[in-house]
């Protein structure tokens, strides 16, 4: 099984890295366009409106419920996908009309520091990043039906499309029409990308078309309902950490937005791969009544899932610290920040990449416990660790306390709902706590971070200010820190063996 989920991994790791570099060039293009300023600010508030819907009703949300559906009942998959995309456009699409007859409210709740101008843009150009709704939300659908049968790939080539869209439309654009060619984008790039999750998913998608048997059921839309909750609560960390940002003055907003996308590249690529790879295998094993049968199975994967998680976010805090600035300056440094800009944007980097391992850790679980049939308790640990983060934020505000401390409450609150989700493992018969207070576990995360940032530090002292020397350390810190993961799971070992001879 391992061996199978290390050639997925490559897959998938290779879509989610194409799509989060294209993510990159997206706010680098933003930043080389038009800086830090007010029409950043509106071109970052404008980009992250299909972020929420991709992530909160296609990368996740009801994704991991279909997934797990498809795969527990196969012969009925292409029929729930076209009914579940069904039901999806009709009750998205009412959102949608709503949200534009109260668009102001919207802006003022998710952008409360815009000043009147930047208001007015926002107002008048965020209709078209809301009529992409629907079909981001349809084409969650898509994206599980092809996971479901083990096609990562394509599955995670939306973002790249989204991305790639917005970039040459901002490189396209006449001057003084950025904003406007990239609000034509987000509509374009997000029909592309369902277009293109047809397309894949061939003639079964168009074969078993038909409304009879009807296989949405209440069960099912109630799991839809708290999975999608869940995932809007936790893609609204980035989203109030934003909106905060903008009581820090004029720039704040597209700093720490430059900052929270370095910080989730490795989250999306790395954990993202991991738990998509994982959640057909953890339906599978998972018994279709809740606390029966064997669970020994799904225990073992989910360690092996848990020790992954904490070394491969360990070593990209040890990539974003020791090279955070080197990163913002290759990221953002050829375009109109200036030298303090991206040395706030590195500052914010290095504090907010510490929330890598809760998060992390949060993300896999879930989707463990969705498996498991769970979907109440996620709801609540996201709910009560996202009070938690705002209660300490608020704090942090009325005591004139810095920015950095407000990235650090959003990594607290994510330890909140993570211990949370531990528990409820246990309670569903799959306890992690055990290992998770293993000193062997902590000392391979530990080793692997070392390990990581060592050959950074090293020939940092040897060359310092070398342009392309950074670089050559995170490759060599990479493949470092993964022997060092290696050296400490022998069943790791084992499966990569298998697979370099399975491959010979």
């Amino acid at each position: 099984m391992l061996s199978s989920i290390l050639k997925s991994g490559l897959a998938i790791t290779c879509a989610l890295l194409v799509g989060r570099l294209l993510g990159f060039a997206r706010e680098a293009t933003i930043a080389g366009t038009l800086g830090v300023n007010r029409a950043a600010d509106v071109a970052v508030f404008l980009v992250s409106i299909p972020d929420l819907l991709v992530n909160m009703l296609g990368a996740g949300g009801f994704t991991a419920i279909l997934v797990i559906r498809y795969r527990q009942t196969p012969t009925q998959a292409a029929r729930l996908m076209f009914q579940a995309s069904v039901a999806i456009l009709v009750t998205v699409g009412a959102l949608v009309a709503l949200l534009l007859l109260k668009r102001a409210f919207l802006i003022d709740m998710l952008a409360p520091g815009f000043d009147p101008v930047s208001r007015e843009l926002a107002i008048a150009l965020v209709p078209l990043a809301l009529l992409s709704a629907p079909l981001a939300a349809m084409a969650g659908a898509g994206v599980a039906f092809l996971q479901a049968q083990d096609r990562f790939f394509f599955a995670s080539m939306g973002a790249a499309i989204i991305n790639a869209t917005l970039v040459v439309a901002m490189l396209v654009a006449p001057s003084g029409m950025v904003l406007d060619y990239l609000a034509v984008a987000i509509l374009l790039g997000t029909a592309g990308r369902w277009l293109m999750l047809q397309a894949v998913a061939g003639r079964d998608s168009i074969r078993h078309m038909g409304f009879r048997p009807w296989l949405v059921d209440v069960r099912l839309i109630s799991a839809f309902v708290r999975t999608a909750s869940t995932e809007a609560i936790v893609f609204f960390y980035p989203f109030a950490l934003r909106a905060i940002a903008t009581l820090f003055g004029v720039g704040a907003l597209a700093s720490v937005n430059y900052a929270t996308k370095l910080v989730q590249l490795p989250l999306g690529v790395v954990v993202m791969s991991l738990t998509t790879i994982l959640l057909p295998q953890f339906a599978g094993l998972a018994p279709h009544e809740r606390n029966a049968g064997d669970l020994r199975p799904f225990r073992r994967l989910a360690v092996h899932g848990q020790f992954w998680i904490l070394a491969l976010s360990a070593m990209a805090i040890a990539v974003l610290v020791v090279h955070g600035a080197w990163l913002v300056d290759l990221a953002f440094g050829w375009g109109e920040i200036d030298p303090d800009g991206l040395a706030d944007i590195a500052n914010f980097t290095a504090v907010f990449s510490l929330s890598l391992l809760p998060m992390g850790l949060n993300v896999f679980l879930r989707r463990a416990l969705n498996a498991l049939g769970d979907t109440r308790t996620p709801l609540k640990a996201e709910i009560i660790g996202f009070a938690t983060f705002i209660a300490v934020a608020l704090a942090v505000l009325a005591a004139d306390g810095p920015l950095e401390a407000i990235l650090l409450s959003a990594a607290g609150g994510s330890f909140v709902s993570t211990a949370m989700l531990f528990a409820s493992m246990s309670r569903c018969g799959v306890s992690l706590v055990r290992e998770f207070r293993r000193p062997g576990l902590w000392a391979a995360v530990v080793l692997s971070a070392l390990a990581t940032a060592a050959p950074g530090l090293v020939l940092d002292r040897m060359a310092p200010g070398h342009n392309w020397l950074p670089a050559i350390a995170i490759a060599i810190g990479g493949i470092a820190g993964l022997g060092a993961a290696l050296a400490m799971n022998r069943e790791a070992r084992a499966a990569v063996r298998a697979l370099l001879q399975r491959r010979q």
